[in-house]
C-alpha cells in the first residue's frame, strides 16, 4: 500500500498497482510505501516506526521512484529528423515490445527506414541502425536503473541506526536525471 502524506499527515492510501501521482494531492505531497502490517489511517498522522518499518518504507520509497522514473518512459535522440522522443516503458508489454524490435531491427540492412510511435503515439521513421541502438539504450538505461535502486535499498538495508538511514540520499544519482 502507498500512503499520501503531507506535513506528517496521511491524506490517502492507494493500493500498490494503483499508479496515483502524489500531485494528485496537491503540492509538497510524499508517497510513502507502507510495509505490510503497518496501519495508517487518513487525516490521522503516519505512525511512527521500529528500523526494520523504516527501512521497509525507505525500500518502498526506492522502488516506488524506479518505477514511476520506468513509467515516464526513455528519452532518446533520434537525430535531426526525428530529435529527442520519449519510448513508453510503462508495462512489461511495451518493455517486451521493444525487445522484440530490437531483435527484428538488428536483423535488418541497417539503412531500412522503419516506423517507431513514440509515447505520445506519433509517428515517425528511422533506420533500422537508429532504432536498434535507440532500443539498446533504453535496456542499458533501464539496468542502470535498477542497479542504482538495489545499491540504495542495500545501503538501506544495511544502516545500522535510524540516523543512517536517513543519512541515505535517495532523490539524487538516478540514471537521466
Amino acid at each position: 500500500m502507498r500512503a499520501y502524506v503531507k506535513g506528517g499527515i496521511v491524506l490517502a492510501t492507494h493500493e500498490d498497482d494503483q499508479n496515483v501521482p502524489a500531485s494528485a494531492y496537491g503540492d509538497g505531497v510524499e508517497v510513502v510505501a507502507v510495509p505490510a502490517g503497518v496501519v495508517v489511517t487518513p487525516g490521522e498522522t503516519m505512525p511512527e516506526m521500529d528500523l526494520a518499518g523504516q527501512k521497509a518504507m525507505l525500500c518502498g520509497g526506492i522502488d516506488t521512484r524506479r518505477d514511476a522514473i520506468i513509467a515516464a518512459g526513455y528519452q532518446h535522440n533520434f537525430g535531426a529528423a526525428a530529435g529527442v522522443r520519449t519510448l513508453d516503458c510503462r508495462t512489461i508489454e511495451d518493455q517486451a515490445n521493444w525487445l522484440a524490435l530490437h531483435g527484428l531491427w538488428s536483423a535488418m540492412d541497417p539503412e531500412t527506414m522503419v516506423e517507431v510511435i513514440d509515447a505520445g503515439n506519433d509517428v515517425f521513421e528511422t533506420s533500422a541502425a537508429t532504432g536498434a541502438l535507440a532500443v539498446r539504450s533504453l535496456g542499458q538505461w533501464k539496468s542502470a536503473l535498477i542497479i542504482h535502486a538495489r545499491n540504495l535499498k542495500n545501503a538501506a538495508l544495511a544502516a545500522a541506526d535510524a540516523l543512517a538511514l536517513a543519512a541515505i540520499v535517495v532523490d539524487d544519482g538516478w540514471p537521466g536525471e
